[in-house]
């Protein structure tokens, strides 16, 4: 977070200029990646020997799995707790060079792609929008934060302008929500990125915390 500009001398101009960049990657609940995770596994993988972690070094390589814990595979040795993503194509091969091997895993997830949809199927809750209704304490996805912030930027017209500085590669609008009252006068103001990776979801939920924050305990008041 930077702090731009220089400071005010009226105390009493209550909220700074405050821009949030919402560009997560995550679609809509509809089409849900596409099926693309359908037969995907999740396995955990603790190497017990100098052997077991050379060779899930290898695995790492050779077939290109999506490394979910640690973050880096240099950090795996014995005793580490090694969670990998599998695609469904390679998955039979890979547990086949697992039991082969004698290394000991645990299937934590069975089909990614269900995980995904059943995460996505909680109670309509969830979809309501108003500030004293939304969830604030679930992930949202990608059309449930438009959604969202197209509400706020109706009801919230003076204080809140949304708007779209482009498009991500998959073509998805990448909004940004602007918060202050209209003035000619400069002010300070305070950039916010949220969910530039598609894995920090917390990102666009504590920037959604943020804006019923300011709305609900700092605009009321002045």
């Amino acid at each position: 977070m930077k702090f731009l500009g220089k400071p005010r001398s009226q105390p009493a101009a209550f909220l700074p200029l405050c821009w949030l960049f919402l560009r997560i990657l995550q679609p809509g609940h509809s089409h849900l990646y596409n099926n693309r995770y359908a037969g995907d596994k999740v396995i955990r993988l603790i190497p017990q020997t100098e052997e077991e972690t050379y060779a899930l070094k290898k695995i790492h390589h050779q077939f290109k799995v999506d490394l979910w814990q640690p973050s880096s595979i240099s950090y795996v040795t014995e005793g580490t707790v090694t969670d990998v993503h599998i695609s469904q194509n390679v998955s039979r091969a890979l547990l086949a060079f697992l039991q082969e091997a004698n290394i000991q895993y645990k299937i934590l997830i069975e089909d990614l792609q269900k995980v995904l949809e059943n995460g996505n199927s909680l109670p309509t809750q969830r979809n309501r929008r108003s500030l004293s209704e939304y969830n604030y304490e679930v992930y949202h996805s990608l059309e449930e934060i438009q959604s969202w912030m197209h509400h706020l930027n109706k009801t919230h017209s003076g204080l809140i302008h949304m708007f779209s500085i482009g498009r991500s590669y998959e073509g998805r609008s990448l909004f940004i929500l602007k918060l202050g009252r209209k003035s000619r006068a400069y002010k300070r103001a305070v950039w916010m990125d949220c969910g530039i990776h598609a894995r920090e979801w917390i990102g666009p939920a504590f920037c959604q915390w943020f804006v019923r924050e300011v709305l609900e305990n700092v605009v009321h008041r002045y």
